[in-house]
């Protein structure tokens, strides 16, 4: 069996902490990053299952590292995880959006299980870059 490998990008050290040893835990080899370029760069160094993105973040957001994503990796799932009201915007585009602070860790588990299970979605008319 293959192992998923994870890209998991957020700015706050202590999310970055948590879940990478939540998903390692759960069997994954989790990267982390801090930011979109820095993510950019991993993603150029090797193939990824899916990127985890937090969507507040310095200079690029995790609505702009997905569309960047999907630019270039076609094939990569996205979940982006946000504490901001942007939800329907965020799901407009065709991404998976959890709400931070997570209610539960569960709550991820199922959410990278149905990531990893679905193809990639196409954004609503006119909601592409």
């Amino acid at each position: 069996m293959t192992v998923v490998r994870i890209l998991l990008v957020d700015d706050e050290e202590a999310i970055r902490r948590l879940l990478a040893r939540r998903l390692t835990r759960r069997g994954y080899a989790v990267t982390t990053a801090t930011d979109g370029s820095q993510a950019l760069a991993m993603l150029e160094q090797g193939a990824f299952d899916l990127a985890i993105l937090d969507y507040m973040m310095p200079g690029m957001n995790g609505l702009e590292l997905a569309a960047q994503c999907r630019l270039r990796y076609p094939d990569l799932k996205v979940l982006i995880l946000t504490g901001s009201p942007v939800i329907v915007e965020i799901e407009a585009h065709g991404y998976l959006c959890l709400r931070k602070p997570l209610q539960n860790l569960e709550e991820l588990d199922q959410a990278i299980e149905r990531s990893l299970a679905t193809e990639v979605t196409e954004p609503l008319e006119g909601g592409g870059q």
